[in-house]
Order: C-alpha cells, then sequence, then structure tokens
C-alpha cells in the first residue's frame, strides 16, 4: 500500500511539474520552429502573453474530468451552478460552448462567399476584420506560429479573462480572503464579476468596438451584412442564459451569491452597456474619414428590406425616424424613466444624437461627434447608479405599464426587444417566488411564435408575417396578470 501511495503521488507530482511548464515549453518549442520556416508568417518579436487553453486545461485546474459538468437545464441566471463549477470549466467550453467553434465557422462555405462577395483576395481565417471577434482579440492582428496555433482555439479563456501571462501563477493562490479587486486590477485580469465590466466583454465582439490598446477595430458594417454576415442583435441577459454555464453566479470581491431576481439586474445593466457600446461604435464610424459614410448598419434593416405590399406592418404610415439612427438599438423599454433623472438624462442626450445623425447623412459632423460623447458619458453615469435589488424584476415591470405599449407603430425589432425584456422579468419573478408559472411560459410561447421569421420550405430573414397588432394584444394580455 505504502508503495502505491508513493507511485501516485508521484505521477500526481509528475502531473503537477507538466502543468506548470507546458505552456511556456510549448510556446518556447513553437517559436523556436518559427524562426526556422520559410514561409509568409512574422518572426517573433516579443514573447505572446496569450498562453492558451493548455493553461487552464489541467485536471488540477479547469479540466477535472472527475466532476459533474453543470446542468444544461439552467434555464435562469438566477439558478445557481455547482460550488466547484470552475473544476469543469474548461471541459463545459470545449463541449459545449459554441465559442470554442468561432475560429472554424471561419472556413465554412459560408464564410468563404462571404469573402468572395467582399472581393477578398484572403480568407477569413487571415482576415484581421474577421478575427478580431473570432478568436481571442489581443492577438488577432498578430501572425506569429504561436499566434496562428492560438487562433485555431477559437474564442477561448484569455478572450474574455484576458491574456494570461501575469495572472496565471498567481491566481492559483487566491483564496476567499485575498482582495480580488487588488489583485485582478494588479495582474491584468478582467473583472468578469463586475456585470458590467462582463458586459462590456461581450459588447466589444456582440456589439462591435472601435480599435484600441492593440485590438483591432471590430465592426459588423453594412458591406459584411450585405455579404452575408448575420447583424448585430445582442441583448446581454438573453445571451448571458445561452452560454452553457462554467461558472458560479457570485461576487468575487465580497463572496455573497447574487441576489434572487438576478436575472432583471443583468437585464438593466445589458441596456446600458449595449447602447454605450452602440455609440462608442457610431463615434468611430463617424470620426474616421476614411469610413463608407453614411453607415447603413445604423439604420433600421426593414426600413428598406421589407414587403413592398402596401398594407403590410411596415405601412405607409411608419414615423419618419424609422429609417434608422440608434433608434433600433435603444433600450426600447425605457422610453418612459418615470423619476429617474439619470435616465431621463441619458434618453434625452440619445435622442439628441439621433436627431444630429439625421442631420449628419451627406457629410460627417463634429457636432454629432459632439453629441455622441456626450450621450455615453450620460449612460455611463445612469449605469454606476444601479443597485443590485431583489425588487428589480418589479421596478423592470412597470417601466412598460407606462405607454410603451400604445405606440401606434411597433416595428419587428421593437417587439422583439419586448419580448427578451419579459423573459427575464418573467425568470426573476420566478426565481424570486421559487417555482414554476406555467401560464407565464404559455404567454412567452405564443410570443415567441408571433416573432418568429418565417423557416421551411419558403426561407425568409425577414418577418413578413409579423403582426403589430397581434404582438401588441399578447403584451398587453401579459400586463393583465
Amino acid at each position: 500500500m505504502t508503495t502505491l501511495k508513493i507511485s501516485l503521488g508521484l505521477v500526481a507530482a509528475t502531473a503537477l511539474v507538466a502543468w506548470w511548464i507546458l505552456p511556456s515549453q510549448r510556446l518556447r518549442t513553437i517559436e523556436s520552429s518559427a524562426a526556422k520556416a520559410s514561409s509568409p508568417v512574422s518572426a517573433v518579436s516579443a514573447p505572446c502573453k496569450a498562453l492558451g487553453v493548455a493553461s487552464c486545461a489541467a485536471t488540477a485546474c479547469h479540466g477535472n474530468f472527475q466532476e459533474k459538468l453543470p446542468s444544461s437545464s439552467i434555464l435562469g441566471l438566477g439558478d445557481l451552478r455547482p460550488k466547484d463549477s470552475w473544476k469543469t470549466s474548461y471541459l463545459q467550453w470545449t463541449n459545449h460552448d459554441r465559442h470554442a467553434h468561432a475560429f472554424e465557422t471561419l472556413e465554412n462555405d459560408r464564410s468563404k462567399q462571404i469573402m468572395k462577395l467582399l472581393g477578398s483576395n484572403i480568407p477569413a481565417t487571415q482576415d484581421t476584420r474577421c478575427l478580431a471577434c473570432h478568436v481571442n482579440p489581443t492577438i488577432a492582428s498578430e501572425r506569429t506560429h504561436v499566434a496562428l496555433e492560438l487562433h485555431r482555439e477559437g474564442v477561448s479563456c484569455e478572450a474574455c479573462h484576458g491574456d494570461a501571462q501575469a495572472w496565471r501563477a498567481p491566481h492559483t493562490s487566491w483564496t476567499a480572503a485575498t482582495n480580488r479587486e487588488a489583485e485582478y486590477t494588479a495582474h491584468g485580469m478582467t473583472k468578469l464579476y463586475d456585470l458590467g465590466v462582463r458586459a462590456e466583454t461581450c459588447a466589444g465582439c456582440h456589439v462591435g468596438a472601435p480599435a484600441k490598446d492593440g485590438v483591432p477595430m471590430r465592426d459588423v458594417n453594412h458591406d459584411l451584412i450585405a455579404a452575408g454576415h448575420p447583424r448585430m442583435n445582442f441583448e446581454y441577459a438573453t445571451f448571458l442564459r445561452k452560454m452553457p454555464p462554467h461558472w458560479r453566479e457570485k461576487d468575487r470581491t465580497t463572496g455573497a451569491e447574487r441576489l434572487k431576481g438576478f436575472e432583471a439586474d443583468a437585464w438593466r445593466v445589458g441596456q446600458a452597456v449595449v447602447m454605450e457600446a452602440h455609440l462608442e461604435l457610431l463615434k468611430a464610424r463617424s470620426s474616421d474619414q476614411s469610413r463608407p459614410w453614411p453607415e447603413l448598419a445604423e439604420f433600421n434593416c426593414y426600413a428598406c428590406h421589407h414587403d413592398l405590399k402596401p398594407k403590410g406592418w411596415r405601412g405607409p404610415t411608419m414615423p419618419a425616424q424609422s429609417f434608422g439612427t440608434p433608434v433600433r438599438n435603444r433600450p426600447i423599454a425605457m422610453t418612459n424613466p418615470g423619476t429617474d433623472e439619470l435616465l431621463k438624462k441619458a434618453i434625452d442626450e440619445t435622442n439628441q444624437v439621433e436627431t444630429a445623425l439625421a442631420k449628419s447623412l451627406s457629410v460627417k459632423s463634429p457636432h454629432l461627434l459632439a453629441k455622441t460623447e456626450e450621450a455615453i458619458k450620460a449612460w455611463k453615469n445612469w449605469r454606476e447608479s444601479l443597485v443590485e435589488s431583489s425588487s428589480n424584476a418589479v421596478r423592470m415591470r412597470s417601466l412598460f405599464e407606462r405607454d410603451t405599449l400604445a405606440w401606434k407603430h411597433l416595428t419587428w425589432d421593437q417587439a422583439a426587444d419586448l419580448y427578451r425584456a419579459m423573459v427575464a422579468i418573467e425568470n426573476a419573478r420566478q426565481h424570486l417566488v421559487g417555482q414554476p408559472n406555467p401560464e407565464a411560459e404559455e404567454r412567452l410561447s405564443k410570443l415567441y411564435e408571433a416573432l418568429q421569421l418565417p423557416r421551411g420550405v419558403v426561407h425568409f430573414d425577414s418577418p413578413v408575417k409579423y403582426s403589430p397588432d397581434d404582438v401588441r394584444a399578447l403584451f398587453q394580455e401579459w400586463l393583465k396578470k
């Protein structure tokens, strides 16, 4: 028995040493071969700060195959993951998370067709526009052998948590007593425990972002959409809920679990962050004189792409503003701020941006740039005023009870935004009550069907069968419950 224990101890020690030296040894080997390679790949000029998933995937770390993966039946953000979810993070990502296949997407037929329509003479796997979001953004512009190998990992751990060179070793010794705020800052680890920071990280790719700190501009503009890329239509709480869970929701600075009704908080924070991201992107598009203008991705898609029948849901009496501007992306359920002065300020500033944009369609305007900066600041101020509260689900519902649903023209995008907000509210309320609500689930199902794009033999990417009157009636039925 003693011999067996010694043998097992040696195996464990060997595994630990291998985990510690493998990533750096692996990178040194690749870098050495890069210097000898006779290919267009650039020579290594500095160590890559990204280490790749190999630095996270050891059994003793985030690849423990003996632990049970968090259930895929977790539907609401308020549902708790197992306390040891972190031990299987790598396995959950590699087996169930679409981010792991982001680079592979660039090799499929649709991506090849997009590049052909864009008139590109290089594949998507080499185009920085594509790599900026389909791999770790910090190495999207790098072409060393190390970077090219890491590209194939897709959107892996470091794309969200930050390049691990500085924090990989220190973070293994952090405990419940560790000052996470200070340690994350000191070692460059992204503070994903902060809902706003996490939303900003997601929005960088799922909305877009200007070039910053070596990360190229991430921008799905109208050229890319016209060539076949899906348009960006991001709502934070929905995307967070759809993520295969590889973490436990808690505040890492205090160790406290999220409050009941947490999904309502995620939705509110997400609305502000997404608005900030859209405005930051508008600011970058409007300030760069080399970029096309007007940028049609800022506009309501279905203002142009619609059924030509005069009695279609779009109709001849659509308001003039429906042709576009950030109106499609603004937090639709927040048009009536009530007594919230900071939210009112953010909405007023956004209205001024829309007005300035409408007057700047022929030429980029300094006035538009100034108004955009003011609106960004206003949304940040409102976001910073938000406080997590179990009553936020009730407060969110009150936003609908003013005159939002009395709008004469409820576009498909607006209705879809309202539906996603409704899902967040219902999930938050269910978490507060502690039991499912069959009637609410039925109402959600009806709304979902009413908003579906036609699929089947005749395939549409626009809501040709959308009826604003029918959808408004379903929303009003929900408000009565």
